[in-house]
């Protein structure tokens, strides 16, 4: 029950659009941070291109990889269930239990995970966290902030452009951009 509950919640967000999620406080109607949070990160991906080269061929899976406690990886791989980017399903991954190497599209570190060296890649994977001044972090790209009850989304647009990487002007007129 608990389940079903919060997929109708996450099915509701998903719906609402990324420009709603931004003025939604993160207490709403029952709805809890890291709701929204996986939200965000789905609707980011939508907002974002990949290098062709990066998948194989057109059937290839989008793949959203997590370093998170188990249950932000369930709220993650409830989220994405069924939903896709730029017509590819997406595959949530939960990185402690996968078999090296995975290829990812996106790596969401969460603050309570969060290490320096897990900034260490190679190019075309997206790094979003919630951790504390992480889009300041060499390296980092999106960080997820709390701020006044809502969430705010935060860029390093640099990082994202060295990693072969470009962001929807649509996106971009919505986040705070660092350096």
């Amino acid at each position: 029950m608990a389940i079903l509950k919060i997929r109708q919640g996450i099915k509701a967000l998903s719906n609402i659009g990324l420009i709603a999620l931004l003025l939604l406080p993160m207490q709403a109607n029952g709805v809890l941070i890291e709701q929204v949070k996986t939200v965000f990160i789905v609707n980011i991906a939508k907002y974002t291109s990949w290098p062709d080269s990066d998948f194989s061929d057109k059937d290839s899976l989008f793949r959203i990889c997590v370093i998170a406690e188990p249950a932000m990886f369930k709220l993650i791989k409830i989220t994405t269930q069924g939903q896709t980017v730029n017509g590819r399903l997406i595959e949530a991954i939960d990185l402690s239990q996968a078999e090296p190497p995975v290829r990812c599209h996106i790596k969401f570190i969460s603050h309570a995970k969060y290490q320096p060296s897990l900034l260490k890649q190679t190019t075309s994977i997206l790094l979003i966290s919630d951790f504390e001044n992480f889009a300041r972090q060499p390296g980092a790209m999106i960080e997820l902030k709390e701020q006044d009850k809502r969430l705010k989304i935060v860029a390093n647009y640099d990082n994202v452009l060295k990693a072969g990487l470009s962001i929807r002007a649509a996106l971009l007129s919505l986040v705070e951009i660092v350096k």
